[in-house]
């Protein structure tokens, strides 16, 4: 079995693409063996000396002997990069544990400070930078364009539940990073669970959830819900209708038939935040998720509920540590993220979605692609989704209805006008937050007649007064 660098150098023969390989970051140092080091600096001598020349097949027996070729034609350049880069960073891994432990019988405070800098140095090492030409960004930019022709606009299979969201975004793409946010009870979860509800129903692999507050089996019941389309409440309380309960079974059913058929491929996945080993839910644990899975799209049920790396954080600083970490996790994988997060109090007050309404952090408004604030309207069932901080496309809001599990679907694009009506429908329910006792009754008082007459009225007036006093209002 021929060794990855040897594979590598094969590769670039065949190709006769070392410019990619130096671009990533390949050197002499990130080979092990006496034989690659001396054929990789010959290589790059020669494409140096002879204007980016590499030497091919026709000409390998005459400078290398007897070399094979013996790279896999389904293995591509920069994943033989990062193959030969990991091995190197195992191996000086490995090497610094050694000398590390050597030195920590004499001291360990400098054996620790040692490892601390080693372990930075090889961090830096790892990253890869993708430099871009503008040749190659121009194509890209031509590519994208006719993929988004020729699928009726459309440039991802990630698709929002509502059609004129996927007009203007041509989908969820795959570098997205969308925080839905808003005030305690206004349904970003539901928002969240019936998101992942529709990528599942269009087929998606895999759609990975965090949760920490919330039991796995409950946002299961609202997914499940929204799959069957039966009434959350009668859900919740044992009240399905025989012909619910049976639409609930069989999404049961199928279901398990379909991650049967899959291998689990085909599914939803949640991890509980609780579950962390040492109770350390950071964005380092949730990528060994992610690289355990390897999901169409990740979504987080309270970014600002997770765990920094470091304990001795202050909320914002930890909440800005966890999102500029998230971010960088998709742009590594390629892979969405859909967050929930609070509005601060002050939210309640703008008629748009602005960068200081999220709640601990303003990192988040200037990491994440798109900003929707949820508003539970309090005129009817429905919700009002406000778009804001959005970096490529341009939506005020839209209403959907907000029947929990039953009907989230489109109802229409919202005004400013109604955006703005809702935002102070939403600051008034915030004014009455203020007050702790404005939900407790005004106790009755005893023997007060059925039918007062207007001197009884005027002498309870009095006393309510007290009473209002005595409750602070």
């Amino acid at each position: 079995m021929s060794h990855p660098e040897t594979q590598l150098l094969s590769k670039i023969i065949r190709t006769g693409n070392l410019r990619m390989v130096i671009e990533w970051g390949i050197t002499e140092a990130d080979f092990c063996t006496v034989e690659g080091k001396a054929m990789f600096r010959h290589l790059r001598g020669f494409y140096m000396e002879h204007n980016g020349s590499v030497i091919g097949e026709n000409m390998l027996p005459h400078t290398f002997g007897t070399f094979e070729l013996c790279d896999d034609p389904g293995v591509n350049l920069p994943t033989y990069c990062t193959i030969v880069r990991t091995n190197r960073l195992t191996r000086n891994y490995e090497d610094a544990l050694i000398e590390a432990n050597d030195l920590a019988k004499k001291d360990p405070i400098a054996a620790m400070t040692f490892m601390q800098a080693k372990t930075q140095e090889l961090m830096s090492l790892g990253i890869t930078t993708k430099d871009m030409k503008l040749s190659e960004g121009a194509r890209e930019a031509g590519r994208r364009h006719d993929d988004a022709a020729a699928g009726g606009g459309m440039t991802s299979p990630l698709e929002w539940p509502w059609p004129p969201v996927n007009e203007v975004t041509l989908g969820i793409q795959q570098d997205d990073y969308i925080v839905v946010y808003g005030r305690p009870k206004s349904m970003k979860s539901f928002v969240v669970s019936k998101m992942a509800a529709h990528l599942y129903e269009c087929g998606m692999n895999h759609v990975m959830i965090y949760t920490k507050e919330m039991p796995a089996w409950q946002l299961f019941r609202r997914t499940a819900g929204f799959i069957a389309r039966v009434p959350y409440d009668n859900l919740r309380l044992g009240r399905l209708t025989a012909r619910d309960r049976a639409a609930l079974q069989g999404v049961i059913d199928e279901v398990a038939e379909e991650e049967t058929r899959t291998d689990g491929k085909h599914t939803i996945t949640v991890v509980s935040g609780r579950d962390a080993p040492g109770g350390v839910d950071s964005i380092g644990w949730l990528r060994s998720k992610v690289e355990k899975y390897k999901p169409d799209v990740i979504m987080i049920d309270g970014l600002y509920l997770m765990s920094s790396d470091k304990k001795t954080m202050k909320d914002e600083e930890r909440v800005r540590t966890i999102s500029r970490a998230a971010r960088q996790m998709v742009l590594d994988y390629e892979t969405p993220l859909i967050a929930t997060m609070q509005a601060t109090r002050a939210a309640a007050k703008n008629s748009t979605a602005e960068l200081d309404e999220i709640a601990y952090s303003d990192a988040i408004g200037q990491d994440a692609t798109a900003l929707i604030r949820c508003i539970n309207e309090k005129t009817g069932p429905t919700l009002a989704l406000v778009f804001g901080g959005a970096r490529e496309f341009t939506l005020h809001g839209i209403r959907i209805n907000g029947v929990p599990c039953t009907d989230f679907t489109y109802k229409e694009m919202m005004t400013e006008k109604e955006i703005n009506k809702a935002t102070e429908t939403d600051a008034k329910g915030e004014e009455g937050e203020k007050n702790p006792d404005a939900h407790v009754k005004k106790p009755l008082r005893m023997g007060a007649p059925a039918n007062p007459s207007k001197a009884a009225k005027e002498a309870d007036k009095a006393i309510d007064k007290k009473i209002d006093a005595a409750l602070g209002d």
